[in-house]
């Protein structure tokens, strides 16, 4: 059974929503995130900024950027950015992107639900990053950006969504990547009544962009709880809640700081032992990368190799057989020395929607090899997450992302 709650959160006013709802920032670098933020000042980027983003911080602490990210919040709070609204709400969210569109409930859910299984991951998060969000969580003491996950296929559910985006959207907006965004409030309190009733009958949702989010926000709720004697919001997620159907996976990619001890040559002398290598061009790749699973380009020193591992070397268990758990096993720990792909500052990661320019860009700014991988199918994902399993961190990317900077809520 799955619990959705209306809630109170300040939301973009309609004049500014194009100004201040942020770009998906974590598929951005650091560099790149500082400069839009530093061309974009009144965005709600800049109430989100990372020590990443401050390489020479001249000391800057973590705790004095935090306390600004606070600073910055509040004054979008104070500067008509974002309105209070006047009561508890659903609201219904759609993103369109070309051809794709997907269309969900934003709610409260409470952090019961993810203890009791009724929500379910499928990736380890990464040490450094869920540290991250904790410290903002406990200094900021707010999120933004909605926790995403997709629930089995429900027709009735569906035909409520559908009845409320009858009406105009409350927001209407098209951000910077070409994504058309919907926002409709649901304040009355049959409708409300409706999809809590609807919802009632969900008994698993798959966690798709936020596995981070949820493991500190549920630290930050064990802080707040030895505080408070009362519940509170940070004992709720803030989720937006799809159908499994209209979900686009894409692939997370990797990127190597350095070779370690070993030569190029070294390096595509072992990798032939396991793959077959083959050099290509860019023309022949296109802009996809791998064809099928099993499949891996690797970018390194100008140069592309497409990388096929044969079906009999690939294991039967559902983890062990993801392509990024054989780039993990046969390449990054055996040849590279990464053991922990969790915490290694020599692993980085792109997301899928960059193609291969985004490996191109991470190449010349200093990391020695990418590999491209091929996705997973939300079959595979669903098969991990109820086995209880976890793939490793930055298996999955779902495009396009929820975007922060349109709801603000207080934890």
């Amino acid at each position: 059974m799955t619990q959705i709650r209306s809630f109170q959160p300040y939301l973009a006013a309609p004049a500014r929503v194009t100004e201040v709802a942020s770009p998906p920032y974590d598929s951005m670098p650091p560099e790149e995130r500082a400069a839009f933020g530093a061309s974009h000042p009144e965005n709600f980027i800049n109430a989100i900024r990372s020590i990443e983003e401050f390489p020479d911080n001249d000391g800057l602490s973590l705790d004095e950027l935090l306390h600004q990210n606070a600073a910055v919040l509040d004054r979008l709070l104070g500067d008509g950015s974002f309105v209070l609204e006047p009561q508890p709400g659903f609201f219904v969210y759609q993103l369109r992107c070309q051809d794709h569109m997907q269309t969900g409930i934003v709610a409260e859910v409470p952090l019961s639900d993810y203890h009791a299984g009724v929500i379910r991951g499928h990736e380890d998060t990464q040490s450094d990053h869920e540290d991250h969000l904790y410290e903002y969580l406990n200094v900021v003491g707010a999120n933004s950006s909605p926790i995403c996950a997709a629930y089995p296929g429900d027709a009735a559910i569906d035909e409520a969504v559908s009845d409320i985006t009858r009406d105009p959207a409350w927001l209407d907006f098209t951000d910077d990547y070409g994504v058309i965004q919907k926002i409709w409030r649901v304040t009355d309190r049959e409708t409300q009544l409706r999809l809590e009733s609807l919802f009632q009958k969900v008994t698993v949702i798959y966690l798709t962009d936020g596995h981070h989010r949820v493991v500190s926000g549920a630290r930050h709720a064990d802080r707040r709880n030895a505080q408070h004697s009362t519940d509170g919001p940070w004992n709720y997620l803030l989720m937006a809640l799809f159908p499994v159907a209209q979900m686009r996976i894409l692939p997370f990619n990797r990127c190597i700081r350095n070779l370690g001890d070993l030569s190029a040559k070294d390096l595509l002398g072992a990798l032939a032992k396991v793959f077959s290598v083959d050099v290509c061009t860019p023309d022949e790749l296109g802009l996809q990368g791998p064809r099928r699973r099993g499949e891996f380009v690797l970018l390194m020193d100008d140069q592309y190799y497409r990388l096929a591992i044969p079906p009999q070397r690939v294991p039967t268990h559902p983890v062990e057989a993801l392509d990024v758990s054989l780039l993990q096993s046969l390449v990054f720990e055996p040849l590279l020395g990464i053991s922990d792909p969790r915490s290694d500052p020599r692993l980085d990661y792109v997301t899928g929607e960059s193609g291969l320019e985004g490996l191109r860009q991470r190449c010349r700014s200093g990391w020695r090899l990418s590999f491209a991988c091929y996705p997973p199918s939300f079959a595979e994902l669903m098969a991990v997450a109820d086995a209880g399993l976890r793939m490793p961190p930055k298996s999955t990317c779902f495009d396009p992302k929820a975007r922060s900077g349109i709801f603000v809520r207080r934890c």
